[in-house]
């Protein structure tokens, strides 16, 4: 009974990882693209395999009061294609990837405006270039408060400037 618990569990993990194309392992760790779809037929070999070795074993032996083995055999089908699986995972997961990091390398592409990365030399997104708007929602920085001018300046009023001086020859526009 876990058996075929374990392996349905995998059958509807397996085709979840297969449409989505990607298989998270906590908040660290992703594995995207084909290699999270490898493992996603991976967790849907369990169910066809259990079958072909129960029929084989039911061929060649003969017998059918052996279920504790069948049991046996199933739960250990599973659980040696889920260890497998999730050793795939745990080996080839990477952090995931957020806005302005480079999908190749996890590499800060914050203010790149020439859309190349500068660790590895990949294409990324350029990010428009907002103050405020692509840092602080990626490393959740507070915004900064206010500041009001000093109270001595605040009160004074500016003064006109001088007016010019007719007998200075630097301020004089009609030149002979």
């Amino acid at each position: 009974m876990l058996g075929c618990i374990l392996e349905t569990g995998m059958l509807v993990w397996g085709i979840v990882i297969l449409a989505t194309g990607q298989m998270k392992l906590g908040a660290n760790k992703v594995v995207t693209g084909l290699r999270a779809r490898v493992i996603g037929m991976m967790f849907l070999m369990p169910l066809p395999v259990v079958i072909t070795v129960e029929s084989l074993f039911e061929h060649f032996v003969g017998t059918s009061e052996s279920s504790i083995v069948f049991a046996l055999l199933r739960l250990g089908i599973g659980l040696g294609i889920l260890a497998l699986g999730m050793t795939m995972c745990v080996l080839m997961g990477k952090p995931p990837i957020t806005n302005g990091q480079c999908a190749s390398c996890g590499y800060s592409t914050i203010g790149n405006l020439l859309g190349i990365c500068a660790d590895c030399g990949s294409r990324v997104t350029v990010l428009p270039a907002v103050p405020g708007l692509i840092w602080d929602s990626v490393y959740d920085v507070p915004p900064l408060p206010p500041v009001a001018p000093p109270a001595s300046v605040a009160n004074t009023t500016q003064a006109a400037p001088p007016p010019s001086d007719p007998e200075n020859t630097n301020d004089r526009t009609d030149d002979p």
